[in-house]
């Protein structure tokens, strides 16, 4: 009996150690409450936010080509593009008539522009048809043409038109001249006539003379060209008196020969000369 008491004394003063010694030795386990805080559950909210790739992916290039070009290189409608001329008349019936000529600025688009540029006028033919600064062409003859030209001043832009006399009275003059016309029809235009010398030395001397002429409302045949000269005694020779050019052969006088050109349409006629000068003393030597 005093055995059990002794060994229920010691198993009872053993147990507060026994207890002391499992708390120790045995590993802590966590409580359940724990572990929903120790996980990080505010990570997938803040992965979104801090991923900056998604507004990055628009491409840029796409915004240029949505731009038209013909926008951007269009020209300015108040840029001076373009000229043309508005005449009064173009056909002047007598000695002494006028025509007013307008000049037209346009952009590069064609249209009109309210600005005036300053212009430069000349005449291709000043003895038949004059023009002032003002663009107001004068008949100086009463048959005959010339082309107007009209340009602004420190640019490649110009305009021409022709003017054309045939009416009576008054006199004729140089360059160019035509007989009478029938009325509607536009007299043959001399462009051109040129010689490959205007002097010669000796006898017997050789001379390319060429012309360019044309006519508005008629076909020009070699027929319609013909070639003469005066003096008539001293004229020397051709190799053909028809066709746009020919070949002239000085005689052995001096002096001066002018060789004239005259090109028909069946209904009017236009004349046009240039002079030739003949020298005598030296012999023309050709060594083969």
């Amino acid at each position: 009996m005093s055995k059990r008491i002794i060994r229920l004394s010691l198993t009872l003063l053993c147990l507060p150690i026994l207890v002391a010694c499992q708390s120790q030795t045995a590993p802590a386990q966590p409580s359940p409450s724990v572990q929903p805080s120790a996980s990080p559950t505010p990570m997938p909210s803040s992965q979104p936010t801090a991923s900056p790739i998604p507004s990055s992916t628009p491409s840029p290039t796409p915004v240029p080509s949505l731009e038209p070009t013909p926008q951007i290189t269009a020209a300015p409608q108040n840029l001076l593009a373009g000229l043309r001329l508005e005449a009064q008349k173009t056909y002047l019936d007598y000695y002494g008539q006028i025509s007013q000529l307008k000049p037209i600025f346009l952009d590069a688009r064609g249209q009109v522009l309210s600005t005036d540029y300053p212009i430069e006028w000349t005449s291709s033919s000043p003895s038949l048809l004059s023009v002032t600064a003002q663009g107001l062409v004068k008949a100086l003859v009463s048959y005959g043409y010339a082309t107007i030209t009209a340009r602004v001043p420190g640019t490649q832009l110009s305009a021409s038109t022709l003017i054309t006399v045939q009416g009576s009275g008054g006199g004729g003059g140089g360059g160019g001249s035509s007989t009478p016309s029938v009325p509607g029809n536009s007299p043959p235009q001399i462009i051109s006539l040129t010689s490959s010398a205007s002097t010669v030395l000796g006898a017997r001397s050789i001379v390319k003379i060429q012309a360019l002429a044309q006519d508005a409302d008629d076909t020009l045949t070699n027929a319609s060209y013909n070639w003469s000269c005066s003096p008539a005694a001293t004229c020397g020779s051709f190799s053909q008196t028809d066709g746009t050019s020919t070949y002239w052969t000085s005689a052995s006088t001096a002096g001066d020969q002018t060789i004239t050109l005259k090109v028909s349409d069946g209904k009017a006629e236009t004349q046009q000369s240039l002079t030739i000068s003949v020298n005598i003393g030296t012999v023309n030597v050709s060594i083969n």
